[in-house]
């Protein structure tokens, strides 16, 4: 610390398997070993010790049997030369760094117990200067490299994840003769610089692949296209997850990607994509498909096929309407159809018996609901705000598991149907409805007040005290909030039940 002070060198603290704050206060073991001297014999290393420990330096946890198994490193600025963050031990495992300022890393770092490495932010031109063979490193991350051209990975044959998002400037990536036939992670979001994406059909491990906002141009030699990239992928017949959020370009889905028999998830968030490949029914483990903010009007028959999916989004899709057999897709647990231009619902559709959660928010067009509604047994979330429904079906109060009824912005809907004793209500008096587990949100403008439900767990903001009626409500829930809601009440707070 003196050299730092009167020579105006760095000072670079290293704290071995030690919690830099137990330095600082000399507390914990670095506190016993003081407490055996006198305050005067230690007064010097303490203020080192405490001068010391609120520098930026290494952490390095964990350290067993002389190897250290992490080290973390904040974000700090360096000098132009950064002579300061040249040095790696060698029995490094864990390398975390955010801004690291070198243009690769340090040639005295042989990495040879390197198992993951993660930089985030970077000025990194190149990892490596030389050849390193490293066979323990199994991850890679980089984040936003600001210089990242080229990436040599034909030295690290065991490569398990690699996660390059935002490698925005990325052209090459370099692979071992034969492929990395271990890696089974695989993200290049933004990569849409890459030159070949040829290494990708050699990756027979790989399960998860995301291609997120790849902007590929018209194919040429050099530059990829969709179609070219979409066949690459038809090889990779161990992949559960594939994600193309926000590639606008993609405008269909070649029939390769549906031999895919293992995939789980589907993800084609704000794609050009126009219509379904009528093999999609082929992808019978299919769990999650996600097409919102997409061009597809149409949902070909065979997407009733998927016996498995759970999960199925059709947000602000062009979709008029749903497949005749759509309640064939007997494990459906979710489905959202928010902002699309569907008109009706099929009957059919009352027959998946495992849908919890249906979002229909903001389907201006739609005006009625299946009369079989109550056969969802499962239901649980209903979502019907911004819709133009003028009734709900009496078979709604067969619905013993709805929790959530959300009627905001529905101007046609006058009045709640009277018999509801089959939901989770515990009793209706003549003109009051009371609330156990259930919530529906509306306007008070245009509901009966009568039939208005409420959580009472929510704050009742503004709700006036009931006027005109002999009848008390009492529930099990908290008394201090009233389960009526008035006609003067203009707006209730819309809660959504999806992200």
């Amino acid at each position: 610390m003196e050299c730092q002070k009167l020579n105006e060198q760095i000072a670079y603290p290293v704290f071995y398997d030690v919690d830099p704050s137990e330095v600082r206060k000399q507390r914990g073991p670095v506190g016993e070993a003081l407490a055996k001297y006198t305050i005067k014999e230690t007064r010097i290393w303490r203020q080192a010790l405490t001068e010391a420990s609120n520098l930026s330096g290494w952490d390095l946890k964990n350290i067993a049997n002389g190897k250290t198994r992490s080290v973390t490193r904040g974000n700090h600025e360096f000098g132009d030369n950064n002579e300061d963050c040249q040095y790696f031990p060698d029995s490094l495992r864990y390398l975390l760094w955010y801004n690291y300022k070198h243009w690769c890393l340090p040639k005295t770092f042989g990495a040879n117990n390197l198992v993951k490495l993660e930089m985030r932010e970077s000025g990194l031109k190149q990892l490596w200067e030389g050849g390193k063979v490293m066979k323990k490193l199994e991850s890679i991350v980089l984040y936003f490299p600001r210089l990242l051209e080229t990436l040599d990975l034909r030295l690290t044959p065991n490569l398990v994840r690699l996660d390059l998002r935002g490698c925005y400037r990325l052209e090459d990536i370099r692979v071992p003769v034969g492929g990395l036939k271990r890696l089974v992670y695989l993200h290049l979001q933004g990569c849409d610089r890459l030159k070949s994406f040829s290494f990708i059909k050699e990756l027979k491990s790989l399960e998860v692949l995301n291609l997120n906002e790849l902007y590929l141009r018209k194919f040429t030699d050099i530059i990829p296209s969709y179609s070219y990239l979409l066949s690459l992928i038809g090889n990779l017949h161990s992949l559960v997850c594939l994600r193309f959020d926000g590639c606008r370009e993609l405008t269909s889905l070649s029939g390769r990607i549906c031999s895919l028999r293992n995939l789980r998830e589907l993800c084609l968030h704000g794609c050009g994509i126009k219509e379904l490949t009528e093999d999609i029914g082929q992808l019978e483990w299919l769990e999650t498909q996600d097409l919102s903010y997409s061009k597809v009007k149409h949902l070909p028959d065979s997407i009733c096929k998927l016996k498995k999916l759970e999960t199925l989004i059709l947000d602000r899709c062009e979709v008029h309407q749903l497949p005749d057999d759509f309640g064939q897709i007997e494990s459906l647990i979710i489905l959202s159809l928010r902002n699309t231009y569907i008109r009706y619902l099929p009957s059919n559709m009352c027959k998946l018996k495992h849908l919890k959660v249906l979002d229909l928010s903001e389907c201006y067009r739609l005006e009625k609901l299946p009369v079989d509604l109550g056969d969802l047994e499962c239901l649980e979330e209903l979502n019907l705000s911004l819709t133009s429904i003028s009734h709900l079906p009496h078979s709604i109060s067969l619905l013993k598991h709805l929790k959530l009824l959300d009627l905001y912005g529905c101007c046609k809907l006058k009045k709640l149907p009277e018999n509801l004793e089959g939901t989770l209500i515990s009793h209706r008096p003549q003109n009051i409805s009371l609330l156990k587990g259930l919530s529906i949100f509306g306007y008070g403008e245009y509901l009966d007040a009568d039939a208005i439900l409420f959580r009472l767990q929510l704050p009742m903001i503004d709700a006036p005290e009931r006027k005109n009626t002999n009848i008390e409500a009492t529930c099990d829930t908290d008394s201090s909030h009233s389960p009526i809601f008035d006609r003067s009440v203009h707006r209730l707070h819309r809660t959504r039940s999806l992200p």
